[in-house]
Formats: structure tokens, C-alpha cells, sequence
């Protein structure tokens, strides 16, 4: 943090005058008194003036950077707690001089080496500090104040006779339970009864293995490293710790080892020649990998050595993890080395005893968490901590999350570049934390970009070796916090470090919960397919390697997979001593195909290298770029080249402008075909269209002009179809009408849309009690006789107010509203042209089709399926009868007895059809609502399954998937497919950045389908109509619809955004329901 100073008006930086700004020890003591640690600029720059962009605004990037010494800046530490911590300080983190100002992050402390410098404060002082007290005041005057403020409080209580409640010592013997017989049975940990009870749920396995495979060149002593260890498994007794099962309960016991135990298995390969020694090597290291432990019996560590030739060996180690942990491990190898040199003198190891065990520790650990009620504090905490977090992290798989799955490990590497770690260092040393903690703000932003969730909690694995005497042991410490992050509000980099930077800090001074007994306190629903609490983890791995040195051997660790993964996807990081982080993300392979992981890699290194900058602007992290330029073509032009210039039915150079021109095209084609069946009545192609002129020149002798709204209120009938052809030819839109709906709705929905006319009968005028400037009564005797006076042939737009254009409104559907009230959509002849081109090809309309007409007249899917209809040639069958469109046998009985060949059908009416009765169908689209892959199993093998998405908003349908696949995974999403002609689909952020492929985001509609708008809702329109970023001068629809791409080009429909539902197909917006109520 830079401070940039200017003097005040009337002083000159440099003069005697220049006393307006003060030293910078002066600054730093003064905000020091007022702010926390965090918000005291590092460094001060006095400036003559500040630099300005053109636009007057402060030029950030022209500011110089600090100039910092040691010289100026250092102030050596004074009083005995300042000088203990800053020795502590250089101890832990190397630092060659650490002065009173110097923060034990910036000096490269983290997470474990903050635990070990609390624990060795408290060794040497007494005192108890808090881990929230280093995050808050890292520095050295920082810590070394707060423990002259905690003894202050200590020397009160003492004098009060009050009681300190403060961490007390390991007691050397407190873990043997049965001193006065045999004295073997030992207290079990937390961690070991945890690992215990797994093992018995889960069967043996290699779950819970820590193997180690080490290439041994030069002269070895076998039996030095035999007797080797022996010493180091009699000195931990862990290793030769069982666990009995009594009575349901494991009880733990040490187990003496007996001379004829045999430690070191040897395997001698030396006779094999090569390729076939180098593949036994292979098999033998893998299979020594997984061996299964009785926990009752074995002893917790085993060995094998194999001879590879004279001076060649292969050592594998593997130890149970209910006896070590990664700590453990670097502790045995350091004391195998040890007892091996000394063993190959002929000696023993000349160890110092070991003053408590790690089973005085576990009973420590219990007396201490439960006798003093801090198990009852801490679990409190972390039920507020994680209240009403997700159920589990919802990753896109490849293949289906079963709980039987073999859950194989594989891996993958990752590299950070020094250059970026050094900002993600620099971030984190202005936010006065670790390293670790900026690793799991952005690596948690990502899972939850993945995942399309703002609320993610990531495990963790943290040492829990928390007092001093435990570091020289051998045991389980390890527990795995739960870190959340919470990225809702869509926060920038500022704000998300401090959420992140307090979830890690409570977590760190709630460690002593075991995880076992937190996910029991939270009450978390067990689930077979997934790890409770957490999916995804982040182990930072700062301590040192584990290294065996054995005499003047030269020792090459070799790379052992895990069997089985831990969880669904795990990031292990390292710093490396030349400045980057090296790692691994492993990934169940059984959930996830290598080319996603992958891809996610890449993801979060480039989250990464973006980040310098970004603490000095508003930008929300979520909306950081993932995609580089090649991804930016394909989802952006590659996807969505659906250009046609030419969408005539008649060939080129005859382009269809307009819907009547569509119609009327086929009627000169097939003027005899029948065009519509309604009940007893049909009409053909040429009758339907004298019709529906007859009724639109009446109407432009009423007044009715070009761009007028004509309602249109009327049961599915013949009449139904020539109205809504008849408006259009006179050049005006149609408002189709369901009878059904509540008369206050049909008022407000004439009222709204300035209908110029109603066109209805007589009966339902009466029952709705409409009233409109004109009104067409269908049934009207007087009217028929009118009607038959008007010429028959086609409307010309000399006879229309003014020219149809394609631009011209074709009709408006109303939709649920949030606000409470529907909302009117207008669509032009343009998109609804555009869609019948395109549906046409797709549902393989043609003259022999018969075209069931199942949509209400007011939902948009019953243009799509009136118009491309009648303007192929097909023949469109009307349901007149409304019990059949409710009745899913009857409706099964209307389509098998008029051979129904092409259907659109909502998914939730499909299932209770009898599969029997559309047997005739050759296409069946499904649209309105998600499908299921049972559906598609069921219908698709016996007909052509197409699965239509889109809005009222964008011409009724924009992407088309299929055919659909019959053999497609009952646990993968039936695609949205891809988008029509003229149409292009953006998946972006909230930013408006385009994502990558298999990336949530919301889908954008672009192209000839778009409405015009809600009509007289101009703000609702601009807010959902926004300019297209992508092509100048367009526009786009936000269309509320979570979607991803495949990649191939294909489009998932992931649910919505908002609180908008779908039932049979309809829009609801609850805000509607919820105002009216």
C-alpha cells in the first residue's frame, strides 16, 4: 500500500516552506493510532502534483513507484517481546534482519509456519495468542503488543484468583489407559477413529495409503536398513499401533514387535533382463502402493526393497494414514536416516527420548477440547461459519455420478510462473495474509464459474500440530478445514480477499474441531456419490520434502499414483525455490474426462496471471477472462455461423419478405391440397386463402391499417386460422386470445396493446365482456353475407394503409410479468419469417405431413406450428376439442387416429401418452420445458426427436438439437442443440464477456428473430434488449436462461437465472403470482 502525498496550496516541496507534509515515521506513527495494521501505507511518495489523464482523472499507471531502504525504513525491535518475536520471525522465515515494521507475511510466512510461531510464543512466554491476532497485526510491534497486552490481562486474572483458560501442556503418560496390567491399550484421536470408521464403512482398500517409491544407486547395507527400521517403528508407536473392533468400538493397542516380525520384504529382480525387469518393477510398486492394512493386526508402515542389479535398489515405504501424515513422513525418513548411519557403524541411534507420545497427545487433545468446552465453542462457530451451505459443488461431469463408481485417480500437472506468483504474493502482502489465502479466493471464484454457484467450500488439509511438543512426532495430527468462499454480489478483488482472508482466519483458529465431528454437528446428509461438505480441495504444501539420506547413496524419488481419488477434484501446490508453484490437480476420473480438467487447469492459471492490476479497479473477479483469442473465435463466430442470405422457398432471387407472401407462394403450388382439418371441417390451401383475404379486406374497410393491433379471441376453430391470416394480410398484427384465461387478464390485454379491433363470436363476448373500438363477430349472419361480397384473389399493398415491409409487426404475445402485469412481445414478419424457413428444413415439413395444432392460440408455439405448416404444403390438424388437449390418452387417440406425422408436445405430457399411439409420428419436437434423457430413450428409437429452446422474445425458437440420441446417458443434459439460420447465441458473464466452452453463463439471442420489444414497456425493453457488443449497431436478447457450450458447438440448457418457472410450457413469473396474491 503507497501513499502519494502533494503540499498544500502555496507550499514547495524541497523549500522552507514545505511544511505541510510530515515525516513518513510521523505519518505511519499517527494512522497507526487510528487504523488497523492493513490500511498503513508500506511507503510514502511526496509528489509536486498528482499526474492527470486528459479526461482530469488521476493517471494511475503514471505514478512512480516507492523508493524503500532499509536504511530509512527499519526500526530495530526494543523490548523483550519485541526482540523474542523477531527472532521468532528470521527462525521461521530466513529473513536475515527483521526490523519492528516488517510483516511476517511479506517476509514469506504462511498458514503452518504461523502455527509453529504461536506455538513456540507460547512455549517460551506462556502466553496464549490468538491466530486472528497475527492476520490482524502481522507485524513484529504488532505480535509484540498484543502479548504485552495478554500478559497484562494474565497478571489481572492472577491476582484476582481467576483461571486463564489457555492451551496447557501434553503430560507424558496421560494416553496409556491401563497402566496397571499390561499397559498397551492407548487413547485413540479424533483423526484415528475418523480413519478407523471409514474403514470399516468403505472395506479394505489403498484408500488411505501414503506410498513412497525411492531409487537407491550405490553400495546399500540391507540389514542396516532393516535394523534402521526397527528403531524408528519401536521409537513411534503408531506404527505398531492396532485397532480392535469391541463390541463396535475400535480400541486401540501397541503392539510389541516380535523377532521373527519381518519389516523389509525383499524382491530380487536382478535375473530379468531389461524391458520384462523394468515391467516387474512396474507391477510391483503399483501393487505395493494399495496394499490393504488390517487395521486389528499389521503393523501401520511396511517396506519392500527390490535389487535391480549389484549397486541398483528400488525402497518402497507405504504408511497408513491413521498412523502419519505428510509431517510424519518427513519425521520418519529424517530418523531412518539417522538409525541407518549408526546401524551401519554397528551403533544405535542416539536419540533423545521422546518426551510425550502421540497418544498422550490424543488424550490431551480430548481433556483439553471437551473438559474445558472449547469442542462445544468451536463447533458453535462453525455451524454459524457454514450455515446454509450448498449440499455439494455441481462440477459438469463427463460421465454419471453413481456411488458405485470406481473413482480412479488420475493426474495432471500445473505450473504458476514466478512473475505471477510474485503478484499473487504482492496481493497478498497488501492484505496482510498468506499466499494460501489469495490460492483459495481465485481457485474457489473458479469452482464457482464452473459450477454456477456463488457459494463454495473447498477442503483443506492443516497440520494440527498445535503446541511445540508435537513436532518431533509421528501421529495423525492432520484435520481438513472447510474454507468458504463467497463470491455472491459478484465482488471485486478488494472485496472477495477480505471475505476470503476472515473465512481462512476463523478456520485456522477453529482447527481443533475434528472434521468428523463437524460434519456430524452440521447435520450434512451422507451421500454414497459424494465426499460430505466439500468436493474440491487445495492442499499448499510449504513444509519441507521428506528426504532419506542414506550413507553414499544417491536417492531419486519416483513418481506413485493414488488408486482412488479423494474427492472430485483436488489442486496440490508447492512453492519451488525458484520463485513459481509447481503442483498437480488430481481428478476422479470416473466423474471427469482428461480434456475438461484440462481445460480447467488452463482456466485457473490465466485467472491467475491476470490478477496484477486488478486490486485497483471495481472489477468483479467472476467476470475475469478464461478465454483466449482461438476460444474467442469459435464461441463467438465458429458456433454461430448460421448466415443464409437466401431463405426463399422459391430458390434463389425470390426471397420471401413477409408471412402472407409465404403462404401465398404454396397456395400457388398445391391450391387443392387440404390445409386444415378441424373436426367435420377442412379446408383446402386455396379455399383457406379466399377465406382469409374475404376477412382481411373487410378489415382495411374498417379502418384497420398497417402496424394496427386486431385481437383475436376464438376457440380452436377453422375460423381461428383464417383470422390470424387475415390480420396479417391487411397488413396488421394479430393478438391471439385464449378464451380460457380470466376476464381481468383478456381486459388488460386488449387495453394494453390499443387493439384497433376484436375479432371473436358472439357467445364469447358476451361471457368476457370485452369492449374494443371495432368488433368482428365471426358468427355474425350479416357478416357472412358481407364477407361474400369481397373479392377472393390476394391482398396487394395497394390496397393496405401502407407497403408490408418485413420490419412490419406480424403479431404480439403476452407473457408473464414480474413486475405483476403481462408484458407484451412484438415480433416482425422478418423473425417469424426467418423461423419458418428454418423449420421448415428442420421438421421436415412437406406435402404428405400431417401437422397436429396442440399449442394454446396465445403461447408462440402455436405459430410454429401453424406457419411452416401451411406454407410447405402440409396439413394442419386443429384439437377442437379441449378435453383431448388436457387428456394424455385421449390425446394419444387423436393423434394415432388422424396418423399424426409431425408433433410439438411440452416433455411433463409425453410420459403418460401410450407409446403405441404415436407409432405414426416420423418427427416429434419437444420444446417449452427441459427433457429428460428417459424421454428421449423412450420416443427417440422410434421417431425422428428434435428438442426446440427460445423465447417469446426471439421468434419462438432459436436452436434445434437432433436427432436425438435413444442411447444417450440417463445422467447427461438433453442438448438445446444449435442455433437457426440468421441467429446467433452468446453464453457470456456478467460483464457481457464471452465464456469458454463448458462454461455457465446466460444466454444472449442475437439475429433476424429478435422482437422488437415489450410493447410500451421501454424500460423493461432497454433493460432486456441490449446493445450486441459484437457486431456495431445490433442488438441482443438477455434472455434470464443459464446455458453452456459443448464443444462442438452444441448448447446445454442449465435452468434460469431468476425466479421465472415453466409449467407445461409457459413462462410464469412468480412476482406476477406473488402481486396478484
Amino acid at each position: 500500500l503507497v501513499a502519494y502525498l502533494v503540499a498544500s496550496s502555496g507550499a514547495v516541496v524541497g523549500t522552507a516552506a514545505d511544511t505541510s507534509i510530515p515525516e513518513a515515521s510521523a505519518l505511519r506513527s499517527t494512522l497507526s493510532s487510528t487504523l488497523p495494521d492493513y490500511m498503513v501505507p508500506a511507503a510514502f511518495v511526496v509528489l509536486d502534483s498528482l499526474p492527470l489523464t486528459p479526461n482530469g482523472k488521476l493517471d494511475v499507471r503514471a505514478l512512480p513507484a516507492p523508493e524503500i531502504t532499509d536504511a530509512g525504513e527499519y526500526r530495530a525491535p526494543v523490548t523483550e517481546h519485541e526482540q523474542l518475536v523477531a527472532n521468532l520471525f528470521a527462525e521461521l522465515t530466513g529473513a536475515t534482519r527483521v526490523g519492528l515494521d516488517d510483516s511476517f507475511f511479506a517476509l514469506g510466512g504462511h498458514s503452518l509456519l504461523a502455527m509453529r510461531l504461536l506455538s513456540q510464543l507460547r512455549t517460551r512466554t506462556g502466553l496464549e495468542l490468538a491466530l486472528r491476532v497475527l492476520f490482524e497485526h502481522p507485524t513484529v510491534a504488532g505480535v509484540a503488543q498484543a502479548l504485552d497486552q495478554v500478559q497484562a490481562e494474565a497478571q489481572i486474572l492472577a491476582a484476582s484468583g481467576a483461571v486463564s483458560v489457555s492451551r496447557p501442556p501434553i503430560i507424558a503418560g496421560l494416553g496409556v489407559l491401563n497402566p496397571d496390567t499390561d499397559g498397551t491399550q492407548r487413547v485413540l484421536s479424533y483423526g484415528q477413529i475418523r480413519l478407523w470408521t471409514l474403514t470399516q464403512i468403505e472395506g479394505a482398500s489403498g484408500n488411505y495409503n501414503m506410498p513412497t517409491t525411492l531409487r537407491l544407486s550405490g553400495v546399500l547395507q540391507s540389514q542396516a536398513l532393516e535394523r534402521a527400521l526397527v528403531d524408528v517403528i519401536e521409537r513411534h508407536e503408531p506404527l505398531r499401533t492396532v485397532i480392535a473392533n469391541e463390541d463396535g468400538a475400535p480400541v486401540g493397542y501397541v503392539r510389541a514387535l516380535e523377532a521373527q516380525t519381518t519389516l523389509l520384504e525383499y524382491e530380487d529382480l536382478s535375473s530379468l533382463q531389461e524391458p520384462e525387469r523394468e515391467a516387474a518393477l512396474e507391477q510391483i510398486t503399483a501393487r505395493d502402493s494399495i496394499t490393504h492394512f488390517d487395521l486389528s493386526r499389521d503393523l501401520m508402515i511396511w517396506a519392500r526393497l527390490i535389487k535391480l542389479n549389484g549397486d541398483q535398489h528400488i525402497l518402497t515405504l507405504v504408511m497408513h494414514h491413521i498412523a502419519g501424515d505428510g509431517v510424519s513422513m518427513g519425521v520418519f525418513c529424517k530418523e531412518l536416516t539417522q538409525a541407518y548411519g549408526a546401524r551401519a557403524q554397528d551403533q544405535a541411534p542416539g536419540w533423545t527420548p521422546l518426551a510425550v507420545s502421540y497418544a498422550d497427545h490424543a488424550a490431551w487433545q480430548r481433556a483439553w477440547l471437551e473438559d474445558s468446552g472449547e469442542l462445544a465453542r468451536q463447533s458453535q462457530s462453525w455451524q454459524a461459519q457454514l450455515a446454509g451451505i450448498p449440499e455439494r459443488l455441481s462440477l459438469p461431469t463427463d460421465y454419471p455420478r453413481e456411488a458405485g463408481r470406481s473413482r480412479a485417480a488420475r493426474y495432471l500437472p500445473i505450473e504458476i510462473s514466478a512473475q505471477t506468483t510474485a503478484q499473487l504474493q504482492a496481493l497478498a502482502n497488501r492484505h496482510q495474509t498468506t499466499l494460501f489465502t489469495v490460492l483459495i479466493a481465485l481457485y474457489g471464484t473458479l469452482l464457482g464459474r464452473l459450477a454456477n454457484q456463488s457459494d463454495v467450500v473447498i477442503g483443506s488439509p492443516v497440520a494440527g500440530r498445535t503446541t511445540e511438543q508435537a513436532d518431533g512426532l509421528i501421529g495423525f495430527f492432520i484435520n481438513t478445514l472447510a474454507l468458504r468462499v463467497d463470491s455472491s454480489g459478484h465482488p471485486d478483488l478488494n472485496t472477495l480477499m477480505e471475505r476470503v482472508k476472515g473465512s481462512v482466519n476463523h478456520a485456522l483458529t477453529h482447527q481443533d474441531l475434528p472434521f468428523e465431528r463437524l460434519v456430524e454437528d452440521l447435520g450434512v446428509t451422507r451421500s454414497l456419490s459424494h465426499t460430505p461438505v466439500y468436493q474440491a480441495s487445495l492442499t499448499w504444501q510449504t513444509q519441507e520434502a521428506a528426504e532419506l539420506s542414506l550413507g553414499g547413496l544417491t536417492i531419486e524419488s519416483m513418481p506413485v499414483a493414488l488408486e482412488q481419488a479423494k474427492s472430485d477434484l483436488a489442486l496440490y501446490l508447492t512453492p519451488m525455490p525458484n520463485g513459481c508453484i509447481s503442483g498437480m490437480v488430481e481428478y476422479d476420473a470416473s466423474l471427469f474426462a482428461e480434456g475438461r480438467v484440462a481445460q480447467w487447469a488452463t482456466w485457473f492459471v490465466r485467472t491467475l496471471d491476470q490478477v496484477e492490476g486488478l486490486g485497483q479497479t471495481a472489477t468483479p473477479v467472476d467476470t475475469l477472462s478464461l478465454i483466449d483469442q482461438t476460444e474467442r473465435q469459435q464461441v463467438l463466430e465458429l458456433f454461430n455461423r448460421t448466415q443464409e442470405l437466401d431463405i426463399s422457398l422459391d430458390g434463389p432471387g425470390t426471397a420471401v419478405t413477409t408471412l402472407p407472401e409465404l403462404f401465398e407462394q404454396q397456395v400457388a403450388r398445391t391450391p387443392e391440397a387440404i390445409a386444415l382439418v378441424s373436426g367435420d371441417e377442412q379446408l383446402s390451401y386455396s379455399e383457406l386463402d379466399a377465406r382469409a383475404n374475404q376477412l382481411a379486406r373487410h378489415l382495411l374497410a374498417l379502418g384497420v391499417r398497417t402496424e394496427d393491433v386486431v385481437a383475436i379471441l376464438l376457440d380452436r376453430s377453422v375460423g381461428m386460422i383464417v383470422s390470424m391470416l387475415a390480420v396479417l394480410k391487411a397488413g396488421a398484427a394479430y393478438l391471439p386470445m385464449d378464451p380460457s384465461y380470466p376476464r381481468e387478464r383478456l381486459s388488460f390485454m386488449l387495453t394494453d396493446s390499443c387493439a384497433s379491433a376484436l375479432i371473436s363470436t358472439s357467445s364469447l363476448l358476451d361471457e368476457a365482456e370485452l369492449e374494443a373500438p371495432l368488433t368482428i363477430r365471426l358468427d355474425d349472419y350479416v357478416l357472412e353475407v358481407i364477407l361474400e361480397q369481397y373479392p377472393s384473389h390476394a391482398i396487394t399493398d395497394s390496397e393496405r394503409s401502407t407497403t408490408l415491409a418485413p420490419q412490419n409487426l406480424a403479431y404480439l404475445i403476452y407473457t408473464s410479468g414480474s413486475s405483476g402485469t403481462p408484458k407484451g412481445a412484438g415480433n416482425t414478419h422478418q423473425g417469424a419469417g426467418n423461423l419458418v424457413g428454418e423449420l421448415i428444413t428442420a421438421h421436415a415439413h412437406n406435402t404428405n405431413a400431417r401437422v397436429l395444432q396442440f399449442a394454446s392460440f396465445a403461447f408462440d408455439a402455436s405459430f410454429s406450428e401453424v406457419m411452416p405448416a401451411l406454407a410447405s404444403g402440409a396439413t394442419l390438424y386443429l384439437i377442437d376439442d379441449a378435453a383431448v388437449r388436457t387428456d394424455p390418452r385421449a390425446l394419444g387417440r387423436f393423434i394415432a387416429e388422424h396418423r399424426i406425422t409431425l408433433a410439438t408436445l411440452p416433455p411433463v405430457i409425453l410420459p403418460e401418452i401410450p407409446i403405441e399411439d404415436l407409432a405414426c409420428l416420423q418427427t416429434l419436437v419437444v420444446a417449452g420445458e427441459a427433457c429428460s434423457p428417459a424421454l428421449v430413450k423412450r420416443h427417440a428409437k422410434h421417431c425422428n426427436m428434435l428438442n426446440g429452446y427460445g423465447p417469446t422474445e426471439a421468434s419462438v425458437c432459436v436452436t434445434i438439437a437432433g436427432p436425438l440420441d435413444p442411447q444417450m446417458d440417463a445422467a447427461a443434459l438433453v442438448p438445446i442443440g444449435r442455433p437457426i439460420q440468421n441467429t446467433q447465441i452468446y453464453i457470456l458473464d456478467g460483464s457481457l464477456n464471452p465464456l469458454p466452452v463448458g462454461l455457465a453463463g446466460e444466454l444472449y439471442i442475437a439475429g433476424a428473430g429478435l422482437a422488437r420489444g415489450y410493447l410500451g414497456r421501454a424500460g423493461l425493453t432497454a433493460e432486456r434488449f441490449v446493445a450486441n457488443p459484437f457486431t456495431p449497431g445490433a442488438r441482443m436478447y438477455r434472455s434470464g436462461d443459464l446455458a453452456r457450450w459443448t464443444e462442438d458447438g452444441v448448447l446445454e440448457y442449465l435452468g434460469r437465472a431468476d425466479a421465472q418457472v415453466k409449467i407445461r410450457g409457459f413462462r410464469i413469473e412468480l412476482g406476477e403470482i406473488e402481486a396478484a396474491l
